[in-house]
């Protein structure tokens, strides 16, 4: 069961290579969108400048850690020739919370619009039976992949400001550059780059802060809450399943259940810190509105 959580959570971009089948296509648009970055990071220009709508949204992460930013970005119009096509991408980072990027995804909308083979094949990967069709907006594209995400991986997604966006990419790089981890490829690059850009927009300015935390639960609320649905995946992963050498439906959580889990944890700092780091984030995540 831990090993199906942690395909889950990016299933979609494991398939992003061979969805690519036209890489010059690819190509292109990376290298589009990274004149834009550097156009801003030259000019001094905010993201809305160069993106005319920038939308991301971030998913609860799963039992092992890993959640999902899912963005649209629009190229602004007014930075291409008149008459230019509007270009827009869907972009997917998976993080590990406690660790690196796992994996980065990038769809150019208008391969999802396409009525041809390659347009067909998109869509299925992207949306697998849940295909809503061509000559979509890039806008009911994007919703519709948030939807079928949180359908695929039983985690739920909410609107995120761009600047709190920016900070769990930017620490995930610094958790990188701590652990001589580095980014592979123009894509990964390009997408991250996305998120180091400045924002205007009082919407996007806003940085989460987490308050000052209440007393801890009781050990039956605390196992209570943990079985909510966008924490399914505490309940299924792998180090529960190895701790408790059993399934959990029918599991009563008991004062010596804890100590023997408190046991496990500091035996391994990996496993402490990515425990720590999914608590923080599963704060944060609630502490986001709107929903999907």
């Amino acid at each position: 069961m831990g090993k199906k959580s942690r395909k889950s959570t990016t299933k979609s971009a494991v398939s992003s290579r061979s969805a690519s089948k036209n890489p010059p296509i690819l190509n292109s648009v990376l290298k589009t969108l990274a004149r834009c970055i550097k156009l801003s990071d030259e000019e001094n220009l905010p993201i809305e400048n160069c993106f005319s709508t920038h939308v991301p949204s971030v998913s609860s992460c799963d039992g092992d850690g890993a959640y999902n930013i899912i963005s649209l970005f629009v190229l602004n119009p007014g930075i291409f020739i008149p008459g230019s096509p509007e270009v827009s991408v869907i972009t997917i980072c998976a993080v590990r919370c406690h660790d690196n990027i796992r994996q980065t995804m990038l769809m150019l909308t208008d391969h999802l619009r396409s009525d041809d083979d390659t347009g067909a094949s998109m869509r299925e990967l992207c949306f697998g039976t849940d295909d809503i069709g061509t000559g979509r907006t890039s806008a009911e594209y994007y919703h519709a992949f948030v939807e079928h995400k949180r359908k695929e991986t039983g985690n739920g997604f909410r609107k995120v400001p761009y600047q709190c966006c920016s900070k769990l990419v930017s620490d995930c790089l610094l958790r990188m550059k701590e652990q001589k981890k580095i980014l592979v490829g123009n894509e990964e690059r390009t997408i991250v780059r996305l998120y180091g850009l400045e924002s205007t927009d009082p919407s996007h300015l806003r940085q989460i802060i987490l308050p000052v935390p209440n007393p801890a639960p009781d050990i039956n609320t605390l196992w209570l809450t943990l079985n909510r649905p966008e924490y399914y995946y505490f309940s299924f992963n792998e180090d529960l399943y190895n701790f408790l050498k059993c399934g959990t439906h029918d599991l009563v959580i008991t004062s010596g259940y804890l100590k023997k889990s408190l046991s496990f944890l500091l035996k391994d700092e990996y496993r402490r810190l990515r425990l720590l780091a999914m608590l923080e984030h599963m704060a944060v995540w609630h502490m986001l509105h709107g929903g999907k």
